[in-house]
Order: structure tokens, then C-alpha cells, then sequence
């Protein structure tokens, strides 16, 4: 199932896709906006072209956890993207995307000039790892690994048990009842 990424910019629309296995992201391109109708078109176009099961939207928040300015932009997106395609829409914290991207690049060595072009696609691909990354224990398990993990469970769960009954007839042996304490345990 491959997974598309949008960083929503005022100027530019970062676009990256995951892998068939949803495992890997990938920069795709990045559009110039033009409007809100004709850049959901060109991102829903592109989803298909790339068949795409899934459109994850970033969206910035404030540090109220609401909406930004940009965050609102991105929802607004997401609605006219909806509008055009039957593929689903979500969004997904983006929070710092552009700026961790511009610190990848300045780590990974690029030089000031070649920093000042396009984020946003360095931006979307952060943004689908960030998704990736918070959804890959879900695709870990088949049915029958799931079956195996609960037999797991299960034998764990007896093995406790077992071990507090062992624990609690020691614990009798050890401590041989008086006919005080019997009393008490029936009264």
C-alpha cells in the first residue's frame, strides 16, 4: 500500500511516497500553488497515476495544540482534496517539518546556496516517516503471528499463576496454621 506525503507551503506543495510496503519515503516532487482546487487536482492525479491508498496531510499547530494559521491552510487543502478523489485524506502532525529539514540539510553538508531551494519536499518526506514510523507495529502482525503472540499470553499468564500457587502453598507449609488462627479465618 503506498502512502503519499504533502507538506501544504504558501509558495510550494512538497510531495513523497512510501515504498508498495509502506516502509520506506521518498521525496516525489514538488508543485508550484497555484489554488487550492488546482494544486488538490495535480496532488489527486498524482495519487492516482501512483496508486496511492492513502494521502497524508501535514498540519502545524500552535503551542496550544491548535491549528495554525498554516495548520488551517493544510485543512482547508485536505476538504478540496476530499472533494476530488476517492482516495483517503488524513492529517498528520507536521509540526517543525520545514524546520528539521533545513536542519537535515544543513547536517548532510549543503552548501548555503543549494539550502535556500525547495524544503518541501524534504518536508513531506519527514512527515510520511513520522506517520510510517507511528503506524508500522500494526502491519507487524498476520493473523496467524497474532494467534502465536496470544498462545504467547496465555502461556505466560499460566506460568504466573502456577508460580503464585507454588508460592502461596510455601507459604502455608511455612507457616503451620494455630487454632488461633484459624479462629480468625472463620470468623
Amino acid at each position: 500500500m503506498r502512502i503519499l506525503a504533502v507538506d501544504h507551503g504558501e509558495k510550494h506543495i512538497g510531495l513523497a511516497i512510501s515504498d508498495p510496503t509502506a516502509t520506506i519515503a521518498s521525496p516525489l516532487k514538488v508543485i508550484q500553488h497555484v489554488s487550492r482546487v488546482l494544486d488538490a487536482a495535480q496532488v489527486a492525479n498524482l495519487a492516482s497515476e501512483n496508486e496511492v491508498a492513502l494521502i497524508v496531510i501535514g498540519q502545524s499547530y500552535d503551542e496550544e495544540g491548535k491549528p495554525n494559521l498554516a495548520g488551517r491552510r493544510a485543512a482547508r487543502f485536505a476538504e478540496t482534496l476530499k472533494e476530488q478523489t476517492q482516495i483517503p485524506v488524513i492529517l498528520w502532525d507536521e509540526s517543525f517539518s520545514t524546520q528539521d529539514a533545513r536542519t537535515a540539510r544543513i547536517e548532510m553538508g549543503v552548501s548555503r546556496k543549494k539550502r535556500a531551494s525547495h524544503m518541501d519536499e524534504l518536508a513531506a518526506v519527514l512527515i510520511l516517516r513520522s506517520y510510517l514510523d507511528a503506524n508500522k507495529s500494526y502491519k507487524k502482525f498476520s493473523v496467524s503471528s497474532w494467534f502465536r503472540h496470544l498462545h504467547c499470553i496465555k502461556r505466560t499468564i499460566c506460568l504466573a499463576n502456577r508460580v503464585q500457587v507454588y508460592t502461596l502453598r510455601q507459604t502455608l507449609r511455612a507457616t503451620q496454621p494455630t487454632e488461633q488462627t484459624v479462629n480468625q479465618f472463620h470468623a
